[in-house]
């Protein structure tokens, strides 16, 4: 959660409970995405999910910043996990579909 998290509970007027369905919900919804790719990346291509993913990550921070409600804030939270599942998965596709094997590893190593 990070030094941040009481500052957040703080600010959204949140208990312990109600601020950690944040987090819970965006890395239930990641990890839904992540395993989702198996059947987006074929049909679409690592590179247009990519792009997805990072509009998806977009709309879900704007929706974090706009959100009026709890409500609002755990819709964006959810939109902005499935950006971060679906997006690390394409990164890790497109470097072994875009680069030399010899180089797999320093690159790998950067996402990380």
């Amino acid at each position: 959660r990070g030094p941040f998290f009481p500052l957040v509970l703080q600010e959204l007027h949140l208990t312990d409970t109600s601020g950690s369905w944040l987090f819970s919900v965006t890395s239930l919804l990641s990890f839904i995405a992540s395993y989702s790719c198996r059947w987006l990346i074929p049909l679409a291509g690592s590179m247009r999910v990519l792009r997805g993913s990072l509009f998806f990550m977009g709309l879900g921070f704007l929706g974090l910043g706009l959100g009026g409600n709890y409500i609002s804030v755990l819709v964006a939270s959810g939109v902005l996990g499935i950006g971060q599942g679906i997006g690390s998965v394409a990164q890790h596709v497109l470097i072994q579909e875009s680069s030399p094997e010899s180089h797999w590893r320093r690159l790998f190593s950067g996402l990380h």
